[in-house]
């Protein structure tokens, strides 16, 4: 598969690499689901199913806890054509996505983390939520 590279910079310096490609209404993204697993493709949105569709990703040998063990993403689509507001700019046409990584904990998968992301027509990932933890929101954007 064919991917475009994303370079994430800070402060000038480039911090993260990420690899991404589309087809069909699916959305991928290669990358690893924790720090020990290997990379993966992750199918991380679907912008042609509707509302309480889930799917899971591929499962990726790992350790959680000092064990070895699986994990995966578990993904469900929670709204789609909504706008909200981000900094004050007024987005439409979103698409909500809880996305919940999950364990192999005693012979089944364990939701360990839940995060919510938003993502835009035309323009992306504008919102990425992990209560309580971590908030990233888009400020500005340029759609070339």
């Amino acid at each position: 598969n064919t991917y475009r590279v994303f370079i994430q910079k800070q402060n000038g310096f480039p911090n993260d690499t990420t690899y991404y490609r589309k087809g069909a209404g699916n959305y991928y993204g290669y990358d690893a689901l924790d720090d020990s697993s290997a990379k993966i493709e992750l199918l991380f949105l679907k912008d042609n199913v509707p509302v309480v569709s889930q799917w899971d990703s591929p499962i990726a040998q790992t350790t959680y806890m000092g064990l070895a063990t699986e994990v995966r993403m578990h993904n469900t689509i929670l709204a789609k054509n909504i706008s909200v507001n981000l900094n004050g700019n007024m987005i439409d046409s979103v698409i909500k996505v809880q996305n919940d990584l999950q364990y192999k904990v005693f012979g089944n998968f364990t939701t360990t983390l839940s995060f919510t992301t938003f993502f835009a027509k035309n323009i992306g990932l504008v919102d990425f939520d992990v209560p309580g933890f971590y908030r990233q929101t888009i400020k500005r954007w340029k759609i070339y």
